[in-house]
């Protein structure tokens, strides 16, 4: 049945809108190229032009005419007024030898229709990019970073053979326009602003042939530009990309662990393996922790915290380990976690049970639940302020759990900058971890210009997975000390700014510059799921599943 025709719809020519109509059209084709969409619009307004009213006629024929401007502001667009987010239903699309097609609760019944994604192979300009290779869906719908696509392609790995994850990024979700200003960085002969605009013009236009991007690309549709030696990101075919990481500064406020750190860990290792009485361990990491005070040795004090919680959970290590999300939390996450992070001033922390909102001034409107986050209480009656986000694979669900934990992860630290900014804080700084596996990857983030949420990898380490793994924790320790101390700077900028509340001074100018600075980020995909079918008739298990998906 072809889609009905918005503009024979709307009997009154005046309240046209070409953007609604084209929105309308990508809602009800979510799988069919920007291109097509284009196509179909455009024989939307002839046929209103040939059997609509005097009225309409006129009005189409007068679009027709304007038809390159209009497709213009449509594929690269325009400023325009802030738009309401919209929640999408999630269509599903089966395609085999006989398929399903079904979407916005609707029934199935009657014969089966063979349903086919439009291939956007032919588009312009789509398969020029070594960087934006598609990623292979695993059973949570997470992005692998690893894809050996061919070199200069837009292509992936083959999917999996039952199942394939579309993730659809309507036009209405992000912005079109390329509103980017200059960074606030002067790296030499590199022009970062239009780096990144470059790569977001990219992203866009895979975007808009129905293509799935890496990581990099998604993020920047938020304005979240990725910069990594090892992921791939804006940095992936720039030659000098380590002189742009050090201009960010990687290793701010790292502080290295002395020898004695090493030491102590080794020594817990060896008791382990030896089987040593339990009690002269202890008094050991006692006398140690004792000298490391009388030091004023933070680091040293956190590592024989970390220990002694091991020693506790001796028997729980033992046991074997899945490397599921709980057993991660519980073993590694919450002994690092809570001999740094923990012990900050004036912050409250939780564990799988909190909700991220958008600053009520913010334009963003998606909430998130991440696996852990640190904020302060304090300063606000109205809401918390965030200071640090922590995603582990697979994440708690949430509206927005079709996307990659990466994903999640940039746009949560981009809550996080906007809050600190409309709070009051001139130059905020979001520090993230993510975990995936035994893998564990540490990130800061930065607003360097207008558009530009700089998310820089900081490092990639491995968790403890057993008692054996204690050389693993100077590394960690490292790490986790070095966003504690950019945690600190952030919650005294946090009172600072209430200070500055209190006494009633004005807004300074470089704070109300910075405030123009935040941008959008993108909203959640419409996903389409695709069943690939090797029977001439689908069992009636997968029907049932596809009609339970909401």
């Amino acid at each position: 049945m072809p889609p009905k025709n918005y503009f024979l719809k709307h009997k009154k020519p005046y309240d046209w809108n070409v953007t609604d109509a084209f929105h309308l059209l990508e809602e009800t084709n979510p799988q069919m190229p920007h291109s097509e969409l284009l196509k179909q619009l455009k024989k939307n307004l002839v046929h209103a032009r040939d059997a609509g009213t005097i009225a309409q006629s006129s009005e189409a024929n007068r679009l027709l005419k304007s038809w390159k401007k209009i497709k213009k502001s449509l594929t690269y667009g325009e400023e325009e007024e802030e738009q309401e987010e919209q929640e999408h239903s999630m269509p599903i699309l089966v395609v085999g030898d006989n398929a399903v097609i079904a979407g916005n609760n609707s029934v199935i019944s009657g014969n089966i229709t063979v349903g086919q994604v439009p291939s956007a192979s032919g588009s312009k300009d789509g398969d020029d990019d070594d960087d934006a290779a598609t990623t292979k869906t695993d059973k949570d719908a997470t992005i692998d970073d690893t894809s050996d696509s061919e070199p200069e392609s837009w292509g992936s790995v083959d999917p999996h053979p039952r199942r394939q994850l579309l993730r659809v990024y309507e036009s209405s979700s992000y912005i079109l326009t390329n509103d980017i200003g200059p960074s606030n960085h002067v790296i030499q002969q590199v022009d970062f602003s239009n780096m990144c605009k470059a790569y977001r013009e990219k992203s866009i236009r895979g975007v808009q042939q129905r293509t799935q991007l890496c990581d990099g690309r998604i993020l920047s549709l938020s304005f979240i530009f990725l910069l990594s030696c090892t992921q791939r990101c804006v940095l992936s075919t720039v030659p000098n990309k380590s002189i742009i990481m050090s201009a960010f500064q990687p290793n701010e406020q790292l502080q290295r662990a002395n020898i004695s750190v090493m030491e102590d860990c080794k020594l817990v290792t060896d008791f382990i393996e030896d089987a040593c009485d339990e009690g002269v361990m202890k008094r050991h990491l006692a006398d140690a922790y004792l000298k490391a005070q009388d030091r004023n040795d933070e680091v040293h004090v956190a590592c024989l915290d970390i220990l002694s919680s091991m020693m506790q959970r001796l028997n729980h290590w033992r046991s074997p380990d899945s490397l599921r999300e709980e057993g991660l939390i519980k073993q590694a996450l919450t002994s690092l976690a809570d001999a740094t992070l923990g012990k900050i001033a004036n912050t409250e922390s939780d564990w799988g049970t909190y909700t991220m909102k958008p600053h009520p001034k913010s334009k963003a409107k998606e909430r998130f639940l991440p696996d852990y986050a640190l904020y302060n209480d304090q300063v606000s009656s109205d809401m918390h302020i965030e200071l640090m986000t922590i995603e582990v694979k697979a994440s708690k669900p949430a509206s927005n759990k079709h996307e990659a934990d990466l994903v999640r992860l940039g746009k949560q630290m981009q809550i996080i900058i906007d809050k600190q900014l409309l709070f009051g804080i001139v130059n905020p700084v979001a520090v993230g971890v993510l975990v995936q596996g035994v893998q564990v990857s540490f990130y800061k983030m930065k607003l360097d210009g207008k558009g530009l949420y700089v998310l820089v990898h900081i490092s990639t380490l491995h968790l403890m997975r057993s008692p054996s793994d204690t050389p693993l924790i100077p590394g960690l320790l490292e790490r986790f000390m070095q966003l504690k101390t950019i945690i600190q700077e952030s919650v005294q900028s946090l009172y600072s700014a209430t200070e500055r509340k209190q006494r009633g001074d004005a807004v300074c100018p470089e704070l109300e510059s910075n405030r123009k600075m935040m941008m959008r980020a993108c909203s959640t995909p419409t996903h389409i799921i695709l069943f690939v079918l090797s029977n001439t008739t689908p069992p009636r298990s997968i029907i049932t599943a596809i009609m339970t998906i909401k």
